[in-house]
């Protein structure tokens, strides 16, 4: 018998969950995705494997660099709605198939580029340091762990579903005939997550900073529309509006990237973005005001 692989265990539990999205949960979402011809996962090994139709023909990758129109972020949205309102209320019990090492240890990962040494290396030197970050933002290290962890700590349980937690253009693939997107690369989906974390991450990171300021609301209605639409409860943008800006401070995680996992111009070009947003929001103050506010970072 043929040795196994061994394989890092942060890396098998993303290949495990990209495999399992594509066995159990893609067939039932009625989303825009690639034909899937094998998903597939060893739990020996922990190695996950999934097979699609080739995406090269026909269709184009979203390129985080260039923020899209409107019209395609609203068809996006159109697509969060699906993942969300079909998996509504879902809990790690929904997901007895999942066993142990479920999700993507999205916390942890960004717990670890929040640590002294890695903070440093982001923005201590004004050479390294990602365009667009006010000051304050990076002024103080513990601050900002505490704001993620107060964000984490307050999920509203009325907004709970399957997250794909990291929708970002760069995880999108378009269709070169009609221009619609649809959503890629399932490795850091999460159950019991709050919806809102997709919306808010989604919205700020594809428009142009002044289209977000003036298209945001019109999107998020439009989201709320379509989840209603495809059988969630119904919820004003009154309901969900803290929500929503409290998980804008998601995208602080793009000024954290470090420059071998993207490209600087990527990191640059969403940072400015995603941190334009947590100003325009007040994010870190709205976290602070919190009732269920950390106080240890």
């Amino acid at each position: 018998m043929p040795e196994l692989i061994k394989l890092h265990p942060g890396l098998t539990v993303v290949y495990r969950a990209e495999a399992e999205f594509w066995h159990y949960l893609a067939p039932r979402l009625g989303m825009r995705f690639p034909q899937s011809y094998f998903s597939g996962s060893d739990t020996v090994s922990g190695q996950g494997l999934v097979i699609l139709e080739d995406l090269s023909k026909g269709y184009s990758f979203g390129e985080p660099i260039e923020a899209w129109p409107a019209d395609r972020v609203r068809a996006g949205v159109e697509q969060l709605a699906l993942l969300h309102a079909n998996t509504w209320g879902a809990t790690n019990k929904d997901f007895p198939w999942m066993d142990a090492t479920g999700g993507s240890g999205l916390h942890a990962v960004l717990l670890t580029l929040m640590s002294e040494g890695e903070w440093a290396a982001r923005f201590a030197d004004p050479a390294t340091r990602p365009m667009g970050i006010p000051d304050y933002l990076v002024a103080d290290r513990e601050r900002m762990v505490r704001a993620f962890k107060t964000m984490w700590a307050t999920h509203n349980p009325k907004f709970l579903a399957v997250a794909h937690g990291d929708p970002h253009i760069g995880n999108t693939f378009i269709d070169n005939e009609t221009g619609l997107p649809g959503i890629i690369d399932w490795q850091s989906w999460m159950p019991n997550y709050s919806a809102l974390h997709d919306v808010a991450y989604f919205i700020a990171g594809s428009l142009e900073i002044e289209d977000r300021r003036k298209y945001e609301v019109e999107l998020l209605e439009h989201w709320l529309e379509c989840l209603h639409k495809a059988g969630a409860p119904k919820f004003t943008k009154d309901d969900v509006w803290e929500d929503y800006r409290k998980h804008m401070m998601h995208g602080f995680a793009w000024c954290l990237t470090n420059p071998m996992m993207q490209p600087k111009n990527r990191i640059d070009a969403m940072s400015a973005r995603h941190c334009a947003a947590i100003q325009d929001h007040q994010s870190l103050e709205l976290l602070e005001s919190l009732p269920g506010y950390v106080t240890e970072a």
